[in-house]
């Protein structure tokens, strides 16, 4: 398409919730696919850290590449649900350091059985 306009899309989460970082990646690929058939100029590109960075690619620690990446895009999506992992806490705080246009998702229905789990997932609720 001439003249696209192209958002990317940053998705970001521990890896417990990879799963759900997917369907989102489905969900994008399919509301670009109803701007096409409107014959609205819009492309979206997802970028996933799985996808878009090689691991051992750098010498530098591979958190730095996706940072790379997160730098590039207009949109940042966070998912958290019984943790917030130390990467995902820095991709957020860089996407908002950035200035970036930040969607949050908390997963509900998490029930933390141990004293370890109720730790972690005490600092999502202060998140």
């Amino acid at each position: 398409m001439p003249n696209e306009n192209r958002i990317k899309v940053f998705l970001a989460s521990s890896s417990e919730l990879a799963s759900e970082r997917h369907e989102i990646l489905s969900t994008l690929t399919e509301l670009e696919k109803e701007f096409r058939l409107l014959k609205k100029e819009l492309a979206i590109e997802p970028i996933m850290w799985e996808l878009d960075v090689t691991s051992g690619s750098t010498e530098n620690r591979v958190q730095d590449e996706i940072n790379k990446k997160l730098r590039e895009v207009d949109i940042v999506v966070v998912l958290f649900y019984s943790k917030v992992g130390n990467f995902t806490s820095e991709e957020y705080l860089l996407a908002r350091t950035l200035k970036k246009k930040v969607f949050i998702y908390f997963k509900k229905g998490f029930s933390p059985n141990e004293r370890e789990e109720h730790e972690s997932y005490g600092k999502v609720l202060d998140f």
